[in-house]
């Protein structure tokens, strides 16, 4: 079936890394007229007993009344969420190998880094999947470890000088989201309007190689083969041009 496709101007895609000064990695992502700013502090913890070489992360999404009319004062909305459900799934997951939690080991069984990774949206005009991973795909390219040494006599750590390093992102993942309207109109990067038009959302997370690492179809019954097809051609020529912005502002 030949199927209308539908996107927001690529001119409107802006990404900024280091927005928050006092976050070890921070960036702000506005896709149209969303916008999302992501920040990752980090703390030293005792590792887990089943991952003593390992680091760890925590992820809290916020949702307020401030960016949205839609959303109403008190306890955080269901959107906030599934959101983070969404990142955990596409970016923390392990399977997906983005990055390697070796490298906020400090000392085996003793100490390591957590990642305290906070995403905002500041303005909600739809496809908040996009905005959101991209900003903190970008806030992890920002993101630098600060020179340490472990004092095994005091069993403390010791933030010493020197250059703080960066994190090896293994697999930099891009999501791209598409609305499905009637079976007929293939809307990429859906508005907040158009999102309440759409029967159905495709996104899919591709990383540099095009590998599929993970696809969301909720009521998929009503999705064909050639819709996903074409969706996934969509997908690598758009995983390509965000990947290619963020590129060029990390050259920066």
């Amino acid at each position: 079936m030949h199927q209308q496709t539908h996107t927001r101007k690529s001119h409107t895609l802006k990404p900024r890394t280091g927005p928050i000064e006092s976050a070890n990695g921070s960036a702000m992502v506005r896709i149209g007229e969303t916008t999302m700013i992501a920040g990752i502090n980090l703390e030293i913890v005792q590792p887990g007993q089943n991952t003593p070489k390992e680091g760890d992360y925590e992820l809290n999404v916020h949702l307020w009344p401030i960016c949205s009319s839609s959303i109403r004062p008190g306890a955080a909305p269901e959107e906030a969420f599934s959101l983070a459900d969404f990142l955990n799934k596409t970016i923390f997951n392990k399977k997906n190998k983005v990055i390697d939690m070796s490298q906020l080991c400090v000392e085996e069984g003793r100490a390591c880094w957590v990642m305290k990774v906070d995403v905002l949206c500041l303005e909600h005009d739809g496809n908040l999947e996009d905005a959101a991973s991209l900003a903190v795909i970008s806030a992890l390219h920002d993101l630098r470890v600060p020179a340490h040494e472990y004092d095994e006599e005091k069993d403390m750590v010791h933030l010493i000088e020197g250059d703080a390093k960066a994190l090896h992102i293994q697999h930099s993942v891009m999501t791209s989201t598409f609305g499905l309207f009637e079976k007929s109109c293939l809307i990429c990067d859906p508005t907040s309007e158009e999102e309440g038009l759409i029967d159905t959302t495709i996104t899919i997370a591709l990383d540099e190689r095009e590998r599929i690492l993970s696809m969301f179809v909720p009521g998929s019954e009503g999705v064909d083969e050639s819709t996903l097809k074409q969706c996934l051609e969509l997908a690598s020529k758009r995983s390509k041009m965000l990947r290619g912005i963020l590129d060029d502002v990390l050259k920066k």
